[in-house]
Order: C-alpha cells, then sequence, then structure tokens
C-alpha cells in the first residue's frame, strides 16, 4: 500500500492530479474521479491527491479518502477539496469520507455512513438511517431529519460543531464535541445522550435552545443555565455551567462563532473541563473520550510532508526527493 502510494503522488508531482483507486481485486490509477468511480467495486478505495474535485452522487459502497484539508498540513500536496454538494444514496451503505474539505453541503440518504476528519459547511442526515458516524470532523451546520417510521440515529463523537438541529423523533448521540456559538438559536437535541461536550454560546442565556428525552451529564456551558427551561424528560447530572471560555481553552477567542485552524481547544491545566483524576483523566470537550482529536486531522493514510522534484527527467533518471511520515488512526 505504501509504495503504491509514494507511486501515486510521485505522479501526481509530474500529472493532473492522479487518483488511486485501492481495489479487492487490483489497483489502478485514474485522470479523473468520474473514470476511477466508475472502476471501484463494492468497498474499494479511492485516495485523492490534493486538488479540486465534485463528486457524483454516490450509489455504491466505496471509501473515499483525501490528503487532508487544514492548509498548514497539507502544504507539499496541498489540501484535497470537494467542490460540490454531492448525496449518499441508497447502495452507498457503509461507506466513508474521511481528509476531504467540502465547500457545500454533505446529505446522506444511506445508513451506517462514516466520515472522519473532514470538514462540512453542512450536514444533513435524512430520514429512517442508522448507523451513521461522525469522528473529529468541523461542522458548522447540521441537521438530523424527523422520521416516518425507522428511528433516524446518528453519532456525533469529537466534533467541532456549531448550528445542530435534532428534528422530533430522531437520535443523536453526542459525546466529546466542542459547540460554537450558534448563528441563531440553534441547538435542538432529542432522544439521545449529551455528556462532556463544552457549549459556547456567545450572549445567549442557556446553552440548549431545546431539549427532549435527552440524558445531560458532565457538560461545561459558557451559559448561566444548561437549558432553556427545564426540558422535557431531560435529566442533568455533573453539568457546570457560566464558565469563562478563557478558563478552558489554550487559545480560543471569546465569542468565535466559526472555525480556525488556528486555535488551540486543548485544554489548560486547571481548565473545569477535566474530569476525573491525574490518573484517570476524563476530559471534556475534543481531546478526552474514546475518539481524542488528532491535531491537523490528518487521514490514516502515509502522509507526503515533503517533495522536491525537477521539471522534467535526465537521462531517463527522475531525480525526486520524498519525506513521508507514517501516521497513526
Amino acid at each position: 500500500m505504501i509504495v503504491a502510494l509514494l507511486l501515486a503522488f510521485v505522479a501526481n508531482a509530474h500529472a493532473q492530479g492522479l487518483i488511486w483507486v485501492k481495489g479487492t481485486v487490483t489497483d489502478a490509477l485514474f485522470g479523473d474521479f468520474a473514470a476511477a468511480y466508475n472502476a471501484v467495486q463494492p468497498g474499494d478505495k479511492i485516495y485523492l491527491p490534493g486538488g479540486a474535485f465534485a463528486l457524483p452522487d454516490i450509489d455504491r459502497q466505496v471509501h473515499i479518502v483525501g490528503v487532508g484539508w487544514d492548509r498548514r498540513m497539507t502544504a507539499a500536496t496541498g489540501p484535497t477539496f470537494i467542490t460540490n454538494s454531492p448525496t449518499l444514496r441508497p447502495g452507498a451503505e457503509y461507506s466513508s469520507f474521511e481528509g476531504l474539505r467540502f465547500s457545500g453541503s454533505l446529505s446522506l440518504r444511506a445508513g451506517h455512513i462514516t466520515v472522519k476528519r473532514c470538514y462540512l459547511p453542512h450536514l444533513e442526515v435524512y430520514e429512517n438511517l442508522a448507523g451513521n458516524i461522525f469522528i473529529q470532523n468541523v461542522i458548522l451546520s447540521c441537521g438530523v431529519r424527523p422520521t416516518s417510521g425507522t428511528q433516524t440515529v446518528a453519532y456525533f463523537y469529537n466534533n467541532v460543531m456549531r448550528d445542530l438541529n435534532v428534528w422530533t423523533d430522531s437520535r443523536a448521540d453526542l459525546l466529546n464535541n466542542v459547540f460554537l456559538p450558534p448563528t441563531g438559536q440553534a441547538l435542538y437535541i432529542k432522544n439521545g445522550v449529551f455528556r462532556k461536550n463544552i457549549v459556547l454560546r456567545a450572549g445567549l442565556p442557556y446553552g440548549v435552545y431545546e431539549c427532549i428525552n435527552v440524558v445531560v451529564e458532565d457538560n461545561v456551558f459558557s451559559t448561566v443555565s444548561a437549558l432553556s427551561g427545564s426540558g422535557t424528560n431531560c435529566p442533568q447530572s455533573g453539568n457546570l455551567v457560566d464558565v469563562p471560555v478563557t478558563d478552558l481553552f489554550e487559545n480560543v477567542p471569546e465569542g468565535a462563532t466559526t472555525f480556525s485552524e488556528t486555535y488551540d481547544f486543548r485544554l489548560k491545566p486547571n481548565s473545569p473541563a477535566r474530569f476525573g483524576t491525574p490518573e484517570t483523566p476524563d476530559d471534556a470537550g475534543i481531546y478526552g473520550g474514546d475518539y481524542p482529536w488528532k491535531d491537523g486531522l490528518l487521514p490514516a493514510n502515509p502522509h507526503v510532508d515533503f517533495i522536491q522534484a525537477p521539471p522534467s527527467a535526465s537521462g531517463n533518471h527522475l531525480n525526486v526527493r520524498l519525506r513521508v511520515s507514517a501516521q497513526n488512526e
């Protein structure tokens, strides 16, 4: 796998963004996404280099992996941008996305999708879907749609989020996320667990605008109250309220309503969001829990952090210098 990736990146230095399909049967390089997608079999992986790509609506099981989207971490390759707003349709169950920056929205009409280490201006999870998991993403707007049958279920772990609307009868479990101040009142949670999150709400007096059938425990709020009112069947325990943002993080400005790669969401040594003990820490926020935030959010595949290549070969030799760093999951 590593050898093929290196060859793809070397080729990419001298071609227009070659795309590698790692197949269950065979491997191949393609010059555009449409050709690569048409060639994949269920469960194949498509590795995208840095560059801009438009994805079709996805209707088969496929795993799409970019090189990452944080510009500080992708100086050698450039980030992987998705320029349109694709939809995952029936047939795409058990697909995954990793290391991509979307400029539009991502809509899910298929269940059991995993989205990891991506940047999403808007995410839409449509009705009657189960098993969708979102880990270590930036999600600025999200709707989990109401159901007309089987309950829509989504799991959010260690994301930086902003506006969230879980519609009535849907369910969302939200653990170790950070919620930036919203563009409106939006933080609607229903039918799930809301635990170890940090909620920043700027001038609003409450953290959650509407809460129905949710266990709310061990969260940290910058507001004077956790909920707007008592909620409906929302038992609360261990929550901290009215905590200044300046007491929480190493470097996140008060009132920031959007995400910046320069923000440091690590907790200060004496942050109130540090639960547990020094021997067994149990921190709130994105660096705690089962999926601690990975700085730079690089995908799990080996990362090219240095490329030096001449514009043409000399004597049938191409003297390319590469530095590749392994990535831990």
